[in-house]
Formats: C-alpha cells, structure tokens, sequence
C-alpha cells in the first residue's frame, strides 16, 4: 500500500507486479485514472485491480473515500535467491488477517528462459473463495482454450499461454487501464476463481516467448522483466 507517510496516495495492491517482454508490455497495473471520481477512484485501490489473489472479495488493506487508508496489509517476508537460468523472488504479507484468524499470502515469481512462474501459498483454515487476477494490457487480445488456459495473442504475432492452477477456472473480464489522469483505455483481465480449503498452495505458469532468461551477474535490467512495486 506504500510508506505511511503517503498513505493517502496508498493502494491494496500488495504482492502484485507488472510482466514485459521487451517493449512489449503484458501484465499492467489498472493504473490510476482520477483523484476525484469515487466510481474509478474506489476500483483503481482495489485489490482485484491489480496482479495479485484476492480472498473472499475483500482487499487486502482497508481503502475507501478518495483518499482514506485505514488497517494496512504488512509485509512478513521477503527475499530473492539468483539462480542459474534466472531468479526467485518471494514475499508474503499479513492483510487477509483477521482478530479471528490469521491468513497469510505468499507469493513467489521465478522467471527463466521462456517461462514465468508463479506460485501461490495461502497459510490459515477454513474455506475460502479464491480469485487470482491477470489485467493485459490493452494491445493484446486472449482467448480461453480451456478452463485453466488462456492464450495470449501479441501484436507481433507472438502467442503466449497463461496455465493456472488446475482447482481454479479461468474466465475474461472487461476492463480498462489507464496511464494518465482521465485516459481509460479497454483492456481484458484474467481472472482464475475457485473456493478452496486452507492452507493450500497454486501454480501459475506464462510461457511461450523465445530469448534469453536474465544472466547470472548481469548488471543490466533483464529480459523479460517482472517489476514489484515497493511494498510497505
């Protein structure tokens, strides 16, 4: 959700991230459109707006109004490990917590030559309704081939495939994204949904692109890349 000292400007997107190949961007953030619409306002902080899972339809830290941050998801762990055709990194956080019941999400992105892959643990009990989210940026253009695949069609010709975890089923959503104040632009969001008993852990996997996994030691920025935003 950010540093407390910008609380305000905080959304409940922890653990979510943004996917490139290249240039061409593939997984983005819905972005933030107004500060003065509550109707956008209100879904643009939402946890279902960005790349990340979101238990029972709540967020994973408190927002409402335009600007309000109220009980805070908190990040518990953290690291990466490089490795030989690439790199892991993991997290997890604390804000599916309740006073009756401690929920934990772990998230973990390894990215190699040719695959990205995502790996979802929820610690806790009880059954819970589970959706992960997928939002593609707008030039891109998906079609579901089954109920756990999705193929992703780039503009240049490239086809990639999104396989989710085989509990979840796959469904397309509207939506838009925007990269600038009062600019939305349509886009398609994955959304992978099932209700599931705790604790459980998902694998997600995006493969299908042909180049170089980042290189042990490089300096560079990778190709592909996943970015994170800092998390609080």
């Amino acid at each position: 959700p950010g540093p407390d000292q910008a609380a305000s400007h905080g959304h409940a997107g922890t653990l979510g991230f943004e996917f490139s190949l290249g240039q061409q961007r593939i997984l983005v953030d819905t972005g933030l459109s107004t500060y003065e619409d509550l109707r956008y306002r209100a879904y643009e902080r939402s946890t279902a707006a960005h790349n990340t899972l979101v238990v029972d339809g709540k967020n994973s830290s408190d927002v409402w109004g335009l600007f309000k941050l109220g009980r805070r998801a908190r990040i518990v762990d953290t690291g990466y490990e490089e490795q030989a055709c690439g790199g892991r990194l993991y997290a997890a956080h604390n804000g599916y917590s309740r006073r009756r019941a401690d929920l934990v999400h772990r998230r973990e992105w390894s990215l190699g030559a040719g695959c990205l892959a995502l790996e979802d643990q929820l610690e806790g009990a009880g059954e819970h309704v589970v959706c992960v989210y997928f939002h593609l940026h707008p030039s891109l253009n998906v079609d579901i081939e089954s109920p756990r695949q999705a193929r992703i069609s780039l503009p240049d010709g490239v086809t990639l495939a999104l396989t989710v975890d085989s509990r979840l089923a796959l469904s397309v959503e509207e939506s838009y994204c925007s990269a600038r104040f009062d600019d939305r632009q349509p886009n398609k969001v994955l959304r992978a949904e099932a209700r599931l008993t705790l604790p459980v852990s998902l694998h997600h996997e995006l493969t299908g692109w042909v180049g170089p996994a980042p290189s042990q030691g490089s300096r560079e920025r990778p190709w592909p890349t996943v970015d994170t935003p800092p998390q609080a």
